[in-house]
């Protein structure tokens, strides 16, 4: 167990001092959409159910980069990586940006769109069942990483729910309020009290989160 503490005390240490969010997607939603935006009709004129038919699975994955996400948190610093980042999954984006809005303390915008960019030639529901069938075996430790980042992001929305929203009426245009940038320094107790910049309206007015009278303040 040497190493692994090591390797999450690590990580701990760099995330809690970073202003650090994540974002996942589901993993076979996003190996049949990374097919579409970086191979089809560009290295490949077969469709993704026809490439995973004539080169299997594991060639189709590879491929993809099916993988990617488990580069960034790899299962053995899962631990560290999803208690100190703010999590969100694509599939719940605007609970992902309301969260954001209100932890950051930046104005939210009124709706999250998800925009898939690529049409999907040749995917029918029967060849998404085919994908997962064949697929899901070979993602475990991504499904078990999406999961639990779903499970960590629904417990972060309902403490960031608690918190007021920042609205528009708290960004003034007036010629007479001054924009200030303020850096405060890292509070080990708190992650959210670390090296942050916070945006100010006029002076004494907060519209950043949280306010520290020990701040270093500088004009816009």
């Amino acid at each position: 167990h040497g190493p692994l503490q090591n390797t999450q005390s690590k990580y701990r240490e760099v995330l809690q001092k970073s202003v650090c969010f994540i974002i996942l997607r589901e993993p076979v939603d996003r190996a049949i959409a990374s097919y579409y935006e970086w191979h089809y009709q560009k290295t490949s004129n077969l469709t993704a159910i026809e490439y995973l038919e004539a080169h299997g699975p594991e060639a189709y994955l590879e491929l993809v980069g099916a993988h990617f996400q488990l580069e960034f948190a790899p299962p053995q610093v899962w631990e560290a990586t999803l208690e100190n980042c703010l999590v969100g999954v694509t599939e719940t984006m605007d609970d992902f940006t309301m969260s954001l809005a209100r932890i950051f303390r930046i104005t939210p915008p009124e709706v999250a769109v998800k925009y898939n960019s690529h049409p999907k030639p040749g995917m029918t529901d029967e060849g998404v069942e085919k994908f997962y069938k064949e697929c899901v075996p070979l993602l475990q430790d991504d499904i078990n990483l999406w999961l639990l980042a779903g499970n960590v992001a629904r417990s972060q929305q309902k403490i960031a729910a608690s918190f007021p929203p920042l609205t528009m009426d708290g960004l003034s245009s007036k010629k007479e309020n001054v924009g200030y940038y303020c850096e405060t320094k890292y509070n080990a107790t708190n992650p959210y009290l670390g090296i942050h910049w916070y945006v100010f309206d006029t002076p004494g007015k907060q519209v950043g989160f949280p306010f520290d009278h020990s701040a270093d303040c500088k004009h816009l």
